[in-house]
């Protein structure tokens, strides 16, 4: 499966994982279900994170601040398609932050 395929390629990752803070960005465009594509599956999202965990870093990073549709409702739109439970205790709302570089 997909989801397979998208986890395996970090297993011959030559980081050293216990350094590193990693931010996993779904792309999440505007509220929606999991059936009308527009935003990155749920399943999926679980399955990087679970495999991210594995791998033991500093930290873990799930975020993403929706585009032109729903901009400023990030924990509602995360919400609504899923992908809070999906990301689990690693969600974290990201916005501009230009003095961050971000």
């Amino acid at each position: 499966t997909a989801q397979r395929q998208s986890t395996g390629l970090l297993k011959d990752s030559p980081w050293r994982w216990p350094e590193k803070k990693v931010m996993i960005k779904p792309n999440l465009l505007r509220s929606s279900s999991a059936d009308e594509h527009i935003v990155t599956h749920p399943a999926l999202l679980q399955a990087v994170v679970a495999k991210v965990e594995t791998l033991s870093p500093a930290e873990i990073v799930v975020g993403d601040n929706p585009g032109l549709f729903g901009y400023g409702d990030n924990e509602k739109c995360f919400q609504e398609t899923g992908l809070m439970d999906a990301a689990g205790p690693h969600y974290r709302y990201r916005r501009h932050n230009p003095q961050a570089g971000l």
